[in-house]
């Protein structure tokens, strides 16, 4: 469980403040929810079209920088 977590922490310090953040509230990490699109985006402060941008390209940028083992 520990290496879980420092692995994904590893991870996490990837990507820009901004796309970290969003992840964070979006997955629940390091927090005791996840919440929606749309609450995340009032949570932040922005709009919810802006959010789910910045999520797909931190979900993008950890893929292509870690690929999966199946994927190789």
């Amino acid at each position: 469980r520990l290496d879980a977590r420092l692995h994904l922490e590893d991870l996490l310090r990837q990507l820009a403040p901004e796309e970290r953040e969003v992840l964070a509230v979006r997955y629940g990490i390091g927090r005791p929810w996840s919440m929606s699109v749309a609450a995340a985006a009032r949570y932040l402060k922005m709009t919810p079209d802006r959010l789910y941008s910045i999520e797909q390209r931190a979900l993008r940028i950890l893929r292509e920088r870690n690929p999966s083992p199946q994927a190789q």
